[in-house]
């Protein structure tokens, strides 16, 4: 130490130890070991070093309760700049505790090896965490938690409600996010109102804070009681939603499709700019096509594999077609088709297919035949079957057999009496019975121009 110049010295009894008035510099290193007191400007060149088990500083106070004790009624702690006039501090104003940054620096909270931790941008922004290369969006940037590869996340940890706010100058509380303890449900709030509730098990309403179906994983969408019809609802027990109970799957009642059900627990389907019914599924099972068709793809059908089997061999148990339609019958022979045929205008028939039983009806007439070109031996036939005939591997066709009614033939001795689908074929042979028994069948010999045959017959397409 060089020099001490002070006005005067004053000793101090107690512990304080002698006081310095006046202006105090000390060109050199000041070391204290017991007490002083400054008052007015003290100027220390190097160093001050305050020592000593208990050794502390008050700046405002002779009676320091810390290591540093700034006192007063408006004290601040600054921290400048390279001699400028950009400084950040700590004050006490009142009843808070001000941390002052500097224009245009942040404040940040470094660990031991200078690891940014928290920041504080001097335009309000926060930020929790390292730094990352992803930027935030410039609209959600106020507070930024980034913890780089590791999960991040805040916690608010609450005895009942935990909220998350949305306001403004009008309203502090437009919108909300909450969880309440109570039940663990979370909920969704805009203009003040509840809009979404997702219940302790999963169950999410929209528009409808119902907890009546809570604990069975459901959705509701409910819309106002002005509003038109647009919400898909299924809820468990009687709600006020509408006079039905259950499910309820629309756009708009007036002009769109929906699927509803009934208070006798029905469910309906409509479509159409009218939402006419087009079906329902009744309480009881049965399914009702109010308007319109069932409609099955290719190759697809009606299953009755549930049903009890019979004591045959068993084939198939799926009904996969039907159809209704007209055929023109023809006069023909195992030999081939005849020259010419004139046939009258009675001639027609009309077919029935359900799975691979084919029905049909008809009659065959002509008014003029030449059958010269073949041999009068071939078999005399009806053609032109809508779908071909099934072979059989035994050769028997007697489930193919079908009737007859013959109101004009040539040869009445040998009119036929019934007829037959041959195998894997579009033809039918006429055939005719003699006293013995016998059936022979009718050849082209006995072909006139007056036949006509009408006939019906059963027999399963291939």
């Amino acid at each position: 130490m060089s020099a001490i110049n002070v006005n005067s010295i004053t000793g101090r009894t107690g512990t304080h130890g002698p006081v310095l008035t006046g202006v105090t510099t000390v060109t050199g290193d000041l070391h204290v070991g017991g007490g002083v007191s400054f008052s007015g400007i003290t100027t220390v060149s190097t160093s001050l070093h305050v020592v000593g088990t208990g050794s502390s500083v008050g700046v405002g106070t002779d009676d320091p309760r810390s290591k540093l004790d700034i006192q007063g009624s408006d004290q601040e702690l600054r921290i400048y700049r390279d001699q400028g006039d950009r400084f950040g501090g700590l004050r006490y104003t009142g009843s808070i505790f001000k941390l002052r940054l500097p224009t245009n620096d942040p404040f940040t909270v470094d660990d031991a090896s200078d690891n940014e931790r928290f920041r504080v941008n001097a335009n309000g922004q926060v930020k929790i965490g390292g730094s990352t290369t992803v930027a935030p969006d410039v609209d959600a940037d106020n507070l930024v938690i980034d913890t780089g590869d590791v999960d991040s996340g805040i916690s608010i940890l609450s005895a009942t409600t935990g909220r998350i706010y949305f306001g403004d100058a009008g309203d502090h509380e437009a919108g909300s996010i909450r969880y309440v303890h109570t039940d663990n449900s979370m909920r969704f709030e805009t203009a003040s109102t509840e809009r979404i509730r997702v219940g302790s098990a999963g169950s999410v309403h929209i528009g409808d804070n119902n907890s009546n179906a809570n604990g069975h994983g459901l959705l509701s969408l409910t819309q106002n009681a002005s509003a038109a019809f647009n919400a898909l609802v299924i809820q468990q027990g009687n709600t006020a939603f509408t006079a039905n109970d259950g499910l309820h799957i629309g756009i708009d009642a007036s002009v769109d499709s929906y699927i509803k059900t009934f208070e006798n627990r029905d469910i309906y389907f409509t479509t159409g700019v009218t939402n006419a019914e087009r079906f329902r599924i009744n309480h009881d099972g049965n399914v009702d096509i109010t308007d319109g068709n069932l409609v099955l793809a290719s190759g697809h059908g009606i299953d009755f594999s549930a049903t009890g089997n019979s004591t045959g061999t068993l084939s198939s148990e799926l009904l996969d077609d039907y159809e209704e339609g007209t055929f023109e019958p023809t006069f023909t022979s195992t030999g081939g088709a005849f020259n010419s045929v004139n046939y009258h205008g009675d001639t027609g028939a009309r077919y029935v297919k359900v799975g691979s039983l084919v029905t049909v009806n008809g009659c065959a007439r002509c008014s003029a035949i030449d059958t010269s070109n073949i041999d009068g031996a071939h078999t005399l036939c009806i053609g032109g079957l809508p779908f071909t005939n099934v072979a059989r591997d035994n050769g028997d066709n007697a489930d193919n057999i079908g009737s007859l009614r013959v109101p004009v033939w040539g040869n009445t001795n040998n009119c036929p009496h019934a007829i037959q689908a041959r195998q894997n074929a579009t033809i039918c042979t006429l055939l005719n019975y003699e006293i013995d028994n016998v059936t022979n069948t009718n050849v082209v010999s006995q072909a006139s121009n007056t036949m006509m045959v009408q006939f019906s017959l059963q027999y399963s397409a291939a």
